[in-house]
Parts: C-alpha cells; sequence; structure tokens
C-alpha cells in the first residue's frame, strides 16, 4: 500500500511531503497547513530465519508422537536441530523417537536403560533449571525400574534352570529304567499293570517337559539348553517307542 499524496486544502496543489515537518506552506496559493502524526502499535509473530517456527514445529512433533507417528516426529526434530541445535526438547524428542515409546518409563519392561542413550545424554547436557531436573529424574526412575526387571528375570531364569535341568535328569533315568525293564523280561511279567502306568505317566512327563524348554527357551536364551532341547525331544521319542513296542509286540 502506497502513501497518500499531501495536498493543499485551498488550491489542490501537491506538496513535497518530508519526515521532519509537520507544517507546510503551499508555495501556489500561500495557505498554511498543519500535519499531525498518528502512531499505530503492530503486534505479530515475526520470522526471522525460521526462529520462530522452532517452538510450533516442537508442538507439532510432540502431537505427532501422540498419534503414534514417531517417524514424521523424527522429522521435524531433525529440522528444529537444523536451525537451533542445541535445543534439548529437539534431542529429547529423538529419544522417543528411536524407541517407538511414549512413555520413557515403559522401556524398563524391555530391559531397555535410557540413560545409555546419545539422545537422553545430549537433552540432559542441553537442557537448563527445572527442564534438566525434571529428565534427570526420569531417567533416574526408568534406569531403576530396569535394574528391578533384570534382577526379576535373573531369578527366574534361575529357577527355570532349575525346573528344566531336574526335567532332563528324570528323563535320562526313564531311559535308562525302560531299557533296564525292556532287556528283563521276568520284571515285566510280574509288574505288568504298574509297568505300562509307568510307560505312560513318563512318556507325558517327557512330553511336557519339552514343550516346557521350548517355550521357554527363547526367555533363558542359554546355548546349553539348545542341546538340552535335543536330549528331550529324542527321550520323548525313546519313551513312545517303549510303549508302542511293549503294546504291540
Amino acid at each position: 500500500m502506497g502513501l497518500v499524496a499531501l495536498k493543499c486544502p485551498s488550491c489542490g496543489a501537491v506538496l513535497e511531503k518530508s519526515d521532519d515537518r509537520d507544517t507546510y506552506f503551499c508555495e501556489y496559493c500561500g495557505s498554511k497547513m498543519m500535519v499531525d502524526k498518528v502512531y499505530h502499535e503492530v503486534s505479530g509473530t515475526i520470522t526471522i530465519d525460521g526462529i520462530a517456527g522452532v517452538d510450533a514445529m516442537l508442538d507439532r512433533a510432540a502431537i505427532l508422537i501422540d498419534h503414534g507417528e514417531y517417524q514424521k516426529a523424527s522429522s521435524l526434530y531433525e529440522r528444529v536441530l537444523e536451525i537451533s541445535p542445541r535445543c534439548a526438547r529437539a534431542y529429547w524428542g529423538k529419544m522417543h523417537c528411536h524407541f517407538w515409546i511414549k512413555d520413557p518409563l515403559k522401556l524398563s519392561e524391555q530391559l531397555i536403560d535410557i540413560t545409555e542413550d546419545i539422545n537422553y545424554q545430549t537433552a540432559v547436557k542441553f537442557a537448563e533449571g527445572e527442564e534438566k531436573a525434571h529428565y534427570i529424574e526420569i531417567g533416574k526412575k526408568e534406569k531403576e525400574a530396569c535394574a528391578q526387571a533384570i534382577a526379576k528375570l535373573k531369578r527366574r531364569k534361575r529357577i527355570l534352570r532349575v525346573i528344566l535341568y531336574s526335567a532332563l535328569a528324570i528323563e535320562i533315568a526313564c531311559v535308562a529304567l525302560f531299557s533296564y525293564v525292556d532287556m528283563n523280561p521276568q520284571f515285566y511279567n510280574k509288574n505288568c499293570d504298574f509297568i505300562e502306568v509307568f510307560f505312560f505317566f513318563a512318556s507325558l512327563a517327557a512330553f511336557i517337559s519339552e514343550r516346557f524348554l521350548v517355550y521357554t527357551k527363547d526367555a533363558l536364551g542359554d546355548i546349553v539348553l539348545d542341546k538340552a532341547k535335543y536330549v528331550l525331544g529324542a527321550t520323548s521319542i525313546l519313551s513312545a517307542l517303549f510303549i508302542i513296542i511293549n503294546l504291540f509286540f
């Protein structure tokens, strides 16, 4: 919008305007003219090199995380860091995007310690005041929860190992007893009913033990259990063969 021309109110001649004057005399008719200066206060957001857009992008990225759109949020955080490389909120958000999680405290369920994450460490480094204290407090709580979860898993592993290795010993003993009974017909003839019942329950125990090992192996993660799995599987097959042989032959 251009400036309005200054005209003489008497003859309509165009006068030369100057910012340092508020009184004018028309050179054509000699009329005197007073000009009042009016000042208006204008407020608003001025974007300079993208700086004013940082808060808006951070808010938008936080909303995307709430909606589970972590990749889009991560892209926004990268744009923020291009403008403000020391933005703690951006690094904190990138940590959420890296682990695809809204609540960092739930990472303890996956046995992940966020204090070891580079984005968490950078966020704490650049944060100040209450924001820094907030990040440190969350990291402390998550670290403690993670340690408790790891300790609980270790206790569970110890119990499972005792059960599994006990089952393995029982299965080996069953196979040895099966072999002994099979090679001593006189024992079998005298205790026919007992042996049939024994074969049934021993085979059932072998099957359950083998299944139990398969489902718990991932939680234990021991290479030794791979071998135990094959041994238990073999004993289950042998148990079934002993039953078939003694029932039909």
